[in-house]
Order: structure tokens, then sequence, then C-alpha cells
């Protein structure tokens, strides 16, 4: 029988060879200027990212203030003064009332972190020091040496290491 299709063989010239290795370097120069213009650029993007969807949220009332006989910059800007003073508002109304919710958990905290302690305690059969957590919540934790001596790191490795040589000997 005769063989049906021989194989192909692909000729790779000296000129093919270099032009596939400038082809490849190119692409690979051009894969990392991309990648550290985009690293570069993230923060300006995103912002221009922000400003395009405020455009596309802007678009239908700048339309509905066109048709109604004011150019596009005027209705543009009349949009934007009506959603500053919005939020403006907004921030007046209720941002007394985060400040007051914010005073509110950082003064209940304390009595939060206990019950949970507390909880954890006697569910786990553990005994996590309440008044230590809540000194170090509260940013007063003690320096080092205000640690009682049984505490001290080095107490416990010398005292593993005289209990290791004795249980040699």
């Amino acid at each position: 029988m005769k063989d049906p299709d021989p194989p192909l063989w692909v000729a790779i010239t000296p000129s093919s060879a270099r032009r596939a290795a400038i082809m490849v370097l190119s692409l690979i120069v051009a894969l990392s200027i991309g990648l550290w213009a985009s690293s570069s650029l993230s923060p300006f993007l995103f912002i221009l990212l922000l400003a395009w969807l405020l455009s596309i949220a802007m678009e239908p009332i700048v339309l509905f203030i066109i048709r109604h006989g004011i150019n596009r910059g005027l209705a543009t800007g009349l949009t934007m003064l009506v959603i500053i003073l919005l939020f403006t508002g907004l921030a007046e109304v209720f941002g007394q009332v985060f400040i007051s919710q914010l005073s509110d958990l950082s003064q209940s905290l304390p009595q939060a972190v206990t019950l949970a302690l507390d909880w954890v305690n006697r569910n786990s059969h553990t005994s996590i020091d309440v008044s230590a957590a809540i000194q170090c919540v509260a940013g007063t934790t003690r320096t080092s040496a205000e640690w009682p001596e049984e505490a001290s790191l080095e107490s416990h490795v010398y005292s593993g290491a005289s209990n290791a040589s004795d249980s040699a000997r």
C-alpha cells in the first residue's frame, strides 16, 4: 500500500527565524509596557471609570432638561449642582445619626467583648482573661515590665529546659 500523504516539513530559514524572534520579543516588550502602564495608571483609570458611570447616571436628567430648551452645558451644570446639594443634605440629615451611632458603639464595645469572651469561656471550656482583652481593645495594654514573672517567655523556656535536664538524669 502506498502512504496516502507524506508528512509535510516546515523549513525555517534564518530570515524567518529572525523575524519570529523579533515578533516574540516585540510581543514581550509590548506586554511588559502594557502591564506597567496599567499598574501606573490604575488610580487615574479608576477615577475615569467613576466619572463615566456618573455621566451615564446623569444622562437621563440632562436629556430631560435639554428637551425643555436649556443647552447641554447648563443642563449638566444644573444636574451636578442638584446632585451635590442632595448629597450635602443627606450628609447633614444622617451625619449626626452616624456620629451618635459610632459613639454608642465605642462605648458599648467593652461590654460586647466581655459578653463574647464569657460565652467563649463557657462553651469552649477555656479561660481567656476578660480584663486583658478589654485593656487590649481599649488600647491600654501593659508593657513587658508589668507582666508577672511567670508570664515571661524566658521563665517558660528556662523552666522547660530545666525540666528536660532533670528528666534526663
